[in-house]
């Protein structure tokens, strides 16, 4: 009988060590692995109804992100090379980060610090600039302000037929910081000009066209099919090929430095009171605190929603 509970027990733990190793999950952040020697690996978020960027969501993208290096394969590589960034809901990739936590003096509770929560938001940007491994972005839903960050700050950006992208932050009178110098760097300063300070949304196809992402697919099928293709071919070549060649074109992106000073720019314009009358207005067009985490038509139109609260009659 011990014996027999003895056995169960070894394949029970082999089961689960199998599992795990090729499905492991973050809180929100689902993965699984494919490709050769399972060093392709895709991520499914989920944080419904919305993807938010909350503070939950921003500690398990972290979380993820720094157990990427803990296992090396035989040559002493890490056995992920390439991650694909995708959603588990229809109709968002990411959405906004948090805006309650830009309230004063607590958004959501009074034990909720959101500086140190953007400040944390920034760590997860850093690690998609740092970390070795190929990030692809494949979006197949909204990207307004955080998800729109993030997705620039990986190395590729495939687009499928829900995807919308775009930063409000002009909106309230700051800046779409850790996005932006990226932005620029794929777009021109032009079209830089013409998204950004204006908060227009833009889709998939016309994306593609200025190279804010780097191709669009008609289906979401043909979009995840070429994505897993892509990934798989970079994957079959050596660890140094993806190293080498990602570290040289980060050099044509903006510095560190400059990072650090939009985040500067973007603390001294976050406290001024026309951001935070933009906040308390912004949330009430969306129905309230509760509701403003709610799938709604404000919320997938937001960058075309969003300008109306400052008409003389929508403050509500």
């Amino acid at each position: 009988m011990y014996l027999l509970l003895w056995v169960w027990s070894a394949f029970a733990a082999h089961f689960q060590f199998t599992q795990a190793g090729n499905g492991k999950s973050f809180g929100s952040i689902a993965t699984s692995t494919f490709g050769p020697n399972d060093s392709v690996l895709r991520t499914s978020i989920s944080n419904p109804p919305i993807n938010l960027a909350d503070q939950q969501f921003i500690e398990d993208f972290i979380g993820f992100l720094e157990s990427l290096n803990n296992t090396l394969d035989h040559n002493g590589d890490p056995s992920v090379k390439v991650v694909i960034i995708a959603s588990a809901l229809p109709t968002y990739f990411i959405d906004t980060f948090d805006i309650r936590l830009f309230q004063a003096p607590g958004p959501i509770n009074n034990y909720v610090n959101g500086t140190e929560v953007l400040m944390r938001f920034w760590v997860l940007q850093d690690l998609l600039n740092t970390l070795p491994q190929l990030f692809i972005a494949e979006v197949d839903g909204v990207a307004y302000a955080a998800g729109n960050e993030l997705i620039m700050n990986m190395d590729l950006r495939f687009a499928g037929p829900g995807s919308i992208m775009g930063a409000p932050e002009s909106v309230c009178g700051v800046l779409h910081v850790g996005g932006i110098q990226h932005l620029t760097s794929l777009i021109g300063p032009g079209y830089a000009n013409q998204y950004m300070i204006s908060a227009l949304p833009i889709t998939g196809p016309r994306a593609a066209e200025i190279g804010w992402v780097n191709e669009y697919y008609d289906s979401s099928e043909e979009l995840t099919s070429n994505v897993n293709s892509f990934a798989t071919r970079i994957a079959s070549l050596p660890w140094t090929a993806i190293t080498s060649n990602k570290d040289a074109i980060r050099l044509s992106g903006p510095t560190k430095e400059d990072i650090d000073a939009g985040k500067k720019v973007f603390f001294s314009l976050v406290t001024l009171p026309i951001v935070q009358e933009c906040v308390t207005r912004w949330l009430a067009a969306a129905g309230g605190n509760d509701t403003y985490v709610s799938d709604t038509a404000f919320q997938r139109n937001l960058l075309t929603e969003l300008p109306k609260i400052w008409a003389a009659n929508a403050t509500s």
